[in-house]
């Protein structure tokens, strides 16, 4: 399910997984195998790689006000889902927009800075986000999804 191993998501869909298998006979028939990660498979990075050349390729082709029109749409998308009744997909609005003000203006300067560099280089700006884990997870339990995730990057 997830490239990088990290113990609050492959590890929690691994003991549902054993949960099930042990309490379900007709479900402990089916054989099965766990691959607990593939982040430097090559074919994995490759496709990375080539969804970050694709996206770099559209922004050459795209103006400034245009991709900013069209980031506006996705985000009122986002926001309109969940008006119809149905449950708004939450960890997207978590992602874009943390609920701790101090959060985003953080991330706010950090991008700011980022992009104000690429400018310079006549780069486009590559954000790479991802699970956000306590240190708790990553120092006291060993947690390698740090790593790994830095490794794919």
């Amino acid at each position: 399910l997830y490239p990088q191993f990290s113990l609050s998501t492959s590890g929690s869909s691994l003991r549902v997984l054993e949960a099930t298998l042990d309490s379900d006979p007709d479900f402990s028939a089916i054989r099965n195998t766990v691959i607990p990660s593939w982040y430097k498979q090559p074919a994995y990075v490759q496709a990375v790689a080539d969804s970050i050349a694709s996206g770099v390729e559209r922004l050459k082709a795209t103006s400034a006000a245009e991709a900013k029109a069209e980031m506006e749409a996705a985000l009122a998308a986002r926001e309109a889902e969940g008006a119809d009744g149905k449950k708004p997909r939450r960890w997207l609005g978590r992602a874009l927009r943390p609920s701790e003000p101090r959060v985003d203006e953080a991330r706010a300067e950090l991008v700011a800075k980022v992009a104000e560099k690429a400018a310079t280089l006549d780069l486009p700006t590559i954000l790479f986000a991802g699970v956000s884990l306590p240190d708790k997870c990553v120092t006291d339990l060993g947690d390698p999804y740090v790593e790994q995730t830095e490794i794919t990057a």
